[in-house]
C-alpha cells in the first residue's frame, strides 16, 4: 500500500503537480490580466465620466452665458425701440405744437386784420362827424399803434389832425410802420412808448436800461423825422 501511494505521489510529483501548478498559474495570470484590464477599463470608464461631466458643465455655462446675452440684447433693442418712440413721440409732438402754433398766429392775425378793417370803418365814421366839432387846430386823435399799417386809412380822413400814438414796443407797435403810413412832411405825430421803456429790465440796472431803451427811441424817432425831411 505504502508502495502503491509512492508511486503515485510519484507521477503526481513528476508530471501531474506541475501541470496543476502550470494551470493555476496560467489561470492566476490570467485573472491578473482580467482584473488589470477591468482596472484599466473602470479608469477609462471613470475618465469618461469626469469628460463627460465637465462637458456638461461647460455646456451649461455656455448656455447661461447665451441666455445672457440674448436677455442683454434683447433688453438693449427694447430700450432702443423705447428711446426711439419717445424721440418720435417728441417729434411728432414738437410738430404738432409748432403747427398749432402757426395755426394759432394764422388765425389771431386774421383776427386781428378783421379787427383792424372793423376799427378802421368804425374809426372813419367817428373821424368823420368829429370834425364837424373842430379842425386839426383845435382836435387831435389817439390811434394805436398796433397796427401801423392801419394809419393810411386813418390818414385819409384826417391829413393834417396830429396824432397821440401809444403801443409803440411792448404792446407790440412799429414805429417804423407808424411813421411810414401815419407821419407826412405837414405833420408829425406824438409817439408814446411807456412799457417798453419803464419795464425793459426788472433787475437793479433798471434805470440804466430804462435811460438806454428810451435813447434807443429816441434816435430811432430822429431816423424817421430825417427820412420824411428828404
Amino acid at each position: 500500500m505504502t508502495l502503491i501511494f509512492g508511486i503515485v505521489f510519484f507521477v503526481l510529483a513528476k508530471w501531474g503537480f506541475p501541470m496543476i501548478t502550470g494551470s493555476v498559474e496560467k489561470r492566476a495570470q490570467r485573472i491578473g490580466e482580467s482584473i488589470k484590464a477591468a482596472k484599466e477599463a473602470e479608469e477609462r470608464l471613470r475618465n469618461l465620466a469626469e469628460e463627460q461631466s465637465r462637458m456638461i458643465e461647460e455646456t451649461r455655462q455656455e448656455q447661461s452665458r447665451i441666455l445672457k446675452e440674448a436677455a442683454a440684447s434683447r433688453d438693449n433693442i427694447v430700450e432702443q425701440a423705447k428711446v426711439q418712440a419717445r424721440e418720435e413721440a417728441s417729434r411728432i409732438l414738437d410738430q404738432a405744437r409748432t403747427q398749432i402754433a402757426a395755426e394759432k398766429e394764422s388765425a389771431l392775425r386774421d383776427v386781428r386784420k378783421e379787427v383792424a378793417l372793423l376799427s378802421v370803418s368804425v374809426a372813419e365814421k367817428v373821424l368823420k362827424k368829429s370834425q364837424e366839432w373842430g379842425g386839426d387846430t383845435n382836435m387831435m386823435y389817439v390811434v394805436g399803434a398796433t397796427q401801423g399799417e392801419m394809419f393810411k386809412d386813418i390818414r385819409k380822413c384826417a391829413p393834417t389832425h396830429f396824432l397821440l400814438v401809444p403801443g409803440v414796443g411792448a404792446q407790440g407797435g412799429s414805429l417804423q410802420e407808424v411813421c411810414k403810413y401815419g407821419m407826412t412832411a405837414d405833420c408829425g405825430l406824438l409817439v408814446n412808448s411807456s412799457r417798453g421803456i419803464i419795464y425793459a429790465s426788472q433787475g437793479e440796472d433798471f434805470a440804466e436800461v430804462a435811460a438806454q431803451k428810451a435813447h434807443e427811441l429816441q434816435q430811432d424817432m430822429a431816423a424817421e423825422l430825417e427820412r420824411i425831411e428828404r
